[in-house]
């Protein structure tokens, strides 16, 4: 099983593949390669007014979240809402994520998930989970998709965040964090299907918040 600190789920990689197909596969115009500026900050940065508070600032400060809603998408996917106060914002940008760590069967377990709310809602931040049914050859397999299937509405789970090395600013721009770059295209192509939406969605978002 791969370690904890360094799983990410298919989301995570999706959005990375999406940003791989658009600069090799479309025809791209690369703008030359700037520092992140006061100009060129992500979008629940840009957005929020002053003194409104974040929740995800360093990656490695715990929270301790609330499960205020529930919905059973299909058989086997789960929406859950993450609440907070009601007044702050995620700090979470589209392509980040956030990890998830419960006791589940006698160990720590985490695993990671990217948000599909968009990145200026307050009070919350939502994300699609696919529960994995119990697998005979091997049952350790989606244990922690299981118990994330099984939170009711009131009870409580440890995040922490952000995580993700990529992250969208919208305007075919994308924050690489590593390098502190921004680079822009013109074109980009995306592919994703199930759960792996996710950071699609608050690419949308993005676009909407931006351009109107």
């Amino acid at each position: 099983m791969p370690s904890t600190t360094e799983t990410t789920i298919g989301a995570g990689l999706l959005f990375c593949a999406a940003v791989a197909i658009g600069y090799g596969v479309h025809r791209y115009t690369q703008w030359e390669i700037e520092p992140k500026t006061k100009n060129s900050k992500p979008i629940a940065k840009i957005t929020k007014k002053k003194g409104k508070k974040v929740l995800f600032e360093e990656f490695q400060e715990r929270h301790t979240l609330e499960i205020t809603k529930k919905d059973h998408v299909t058989h086997d996917v789960v929406l859950l809402r993450f609440s907070f106060h009601p007044e702050s914002v995620s700090g979470l940008e589209p392509g980040q994520h956030i990890r998830c760590t419960a006791n589940v069967n006698g160990q720590e377990m985490s695993r990671y998930y990217s948000p599909i709310s968009a990145p200026t809602d307050k009070g919350f931040f939502e994300c699609s989970i696919k529960v994995y049914s119990n697998d005979p050859e091997d049952d350790k397999r989606g244990q922690f998709s299981r118990h994330m299937g099984s939170l009711s509405v009131g009870d409580k789970i440890t995040c922490a965040g952000p995580s993700g090395s990529c992250s969208y600013l919208g305007n075919g721009r994308f924050y690489y964090k590593k390098t502190d770059e921004i680079k822009q295209f013109e074109h980009i192509g995306i592919i994703a299907g199930g759960t792996g939406i996710a950071p699609f969605v608050q690419v949308r978002e993005t676009e909407v918040l931006v351009n109107g």
